[in-house]
């Protein structure tokens, strides 16, 4: 089997927003800036397994400067939307008409999803859903760091290969800061209305699909053989199942003794043979071997199990002496 390159995913955002405010008595108060960055990698994801696929835990640093001499600390408010998604929740990876469901979390149980304090999109947009950061502000400056967590979510098999992204520039997706004046935070993210929210923040998230085959044959049994006064035939099954629309092909491989003549396999008992064929077709018209393009046979999988018939004849004519003879095929699965 022929394994696809894998590739890294990842997730990554950087947020700056600027914020210039008066204090209740009509202070003035110095622009504030703070930036945010950091990356969530889903690595390869392999749906066929029907699991979910949980990202690395991402550490997302913040960065302040410019505040008030006088503030002690700074609340930001971090809003994440449904971004390109079509429909939510949960949201939505892309790639083309194709879809791949994702969540990002604010914890590592993976129960609470990472929402926004926005009100365009009510699916993330509780009170409780954004996140909210205090910042102790000293000399005007100050940092913090916080954890997200991310799953494709499970039972996708379905899903196509290829790789997906989201975009998120949609509204419901924001930095907005507030300046403290005492260590309590005076501002309650989603509540406060004297902060200033940035533009629509950009980052984006992106997950790729592998490409993936498994494979599991039967073993196939000509029985006891009496006479050879005719042919012999039997069958036997593989399964097979590939990622949702990959094209693939199977080879079956000369046996023991590397036949190039699909029809001329043998069969051993030590140093006695017995000669066979395998085929593709009932009438045993199409000789099944590994050259690709000439004896496989071809696919397109659908994500779930496809079952393939191995026809095997022995010839008529042949004479060998008892025993109990054998040989061993490699399936390929080319993709």
């Amino acid at each position: 089997m022929r394994i696809n390159e894998f590739f890294s995913s990842a997730f990554l955002f950087f947020v700056t927003a600027f914020l210039g405010l008066t204090t209740s008595s009509g202070e003035a108060v110095a622009a504030m800036s703070c930036s945010t960055s950091g990356t969530m990698s889903f690595g390869i994801v392999d749906v066929l397994s029907g699991a979910a696929s949980p990202a690395q835990p991402s550490i997302i640093s913040i960065i302040c400067s410019g505040a008030n001499p006088n503030a002690v600390s700074a609340t930001v408010c971090l809003s994440i939307g449904p971004g390109q998604s079509t429909s939510w929740p949960p949201r939505q990876l892309i790639s083309g008409p194709k879809t791949l469901l994702f969540e990002i979390y604010k914890d590592a149980s993976l129960t609470t999803v990472m929402g926004s304090y926005s009100a365009y999109v009510p699916a993330y947009s509780a009170t409780t859903n954004g996140l909210s950061i205090l910042i102790p502000i000293t000399s005007g400056s100050g940092s913090a760091s916080v954890t997200l967590y991310g799953s494709v979510l499970a039972s996708q098999q379905s899903a196509g290969v290829g790789t997906y992204t989201n975009n998120f520039i949609d509204v419901s997706t924001s930095l907005e800061m507030f300046q403290n004046p005492n260590q309590s935070p005076v501002a309650i993210c989603g509540v406060s209305t004297q902060g200033t929210k940035s533009s629509a923040v950009s980052f984006s998230a992106s997950a790729t699909v592998q490409a993936n085959c498994s494979v599991s044959a039967n073993n196939l049994n000509f029985g006891n053989i009496l006479s050879f006064g005719s042919n012999i035939d039997a069958q036997s099954t593989m399964s097979l199942t590939c990622s949702n629309g990959l094209p693939y092909t199977v080879g079956l491989s000369g046996g023991l003794s590397g036949a190039t003549d699909p029809t001329q396999r043998k069969m051993h008992a030590g140093s006695d043979t017995i000669t066979y064929g395998l085929y593709s077709n009932s009438a045993r018209s199409a000789p099944w071997g590994d050259l690709i393009g000439a004896n496989t046979v071809a696919g397109t999988g659908n994500a779930s199990a496809q079952s393939l018939t191995i026809f095997g004849r022995v010839y008529s004519g042949q004479t060998p002496p008892v025993g109990a003879y054998s040989d061993v095929i490699a399936v390929t699965v080319t993709y």
